[in-house]
């Protein structure tokens, strides 16, 4: 009777996560934000986001705008998450070219991975057309948010610990349900 009682456990927790993720669909990651500060320190270059799909900008007509999105200014986010379904998971590849406004040419790149921490560019200057910078990195956490999007790390932490108790207890329930019916019928 354990062996059936196992069995029953092992399929209807299968079954679960069967239902919650499927065998094509991958658990979301939490997601990676880039954030820069010193954009107006690139005197006569540009801060350019390329390899973003079929991105056009039809505002402006220097040569460099068909190149990709232009970080304008120091609330310039990017954001990546993996996991999830595979057509809606964003590109993980981050590249950003340095380019000379007069010329359109692009003088230095630079290729980041986008997985599971978040990075804040502190851009000091553009020397020889090399991109003078530091990089600050901070572990990416998942955003468990109950009402408010606006929430803090700490706060996820917290949420989070919430779920899985809320879940741990649900399926202990549901086994003392079990057992307790079983008791009755076997009466």
């Amino acid at each position: 009777m354990k062996h059936f009682l196992f069995l029953c456990i092992f399929f209807f927790t299968s079954l679960s996560i069967f239902a919650d993720a499927g065998f094509s669909i991958r658990r979301e990651h939490a997601v990676s934000i880039f954030s820069f500060e010193g954009i107006n320190n690139l005197k006569g270059y540009k801060l350019i986001q390329t390899h973003v799909g079929f991105y056009t900008d039809t505002s402006h007509k220097e040569p460099y705008t068909n190149l990709g999105r232009i970080i304008t200014d120091d609330n310039y986010t990017i954001t990546t998450q993996e996991g999830g379904r595979h057509w809606e998971e964003s590109d993980r590849d981050i590249y950003l070219n340095v380019v000379d406004m007069l010329t359109g040419k692009t003088t230095d790149s630079l290729k980041y991975f986008a997985k599971d921490y978040n990075i804040h560019f502190k851009i000091k200057a553009v020397v020889n057309g090399k991109l003078q910078f530091t990089a600050d990195s901070s572990k990416a956490v998942y955003q468990y948010s109950l009402l408010n999007p606006e929430e803090s790390k700490a706060t996820y932490s917290r949420n989070r610990l919430i779920f899985i108790a809320c879940s741990a207890l649900g399926f202990l329930f549901l086994i003392g349900l079990f057992i307790r019916n079983k008791n009755k019928t076997s009466k």
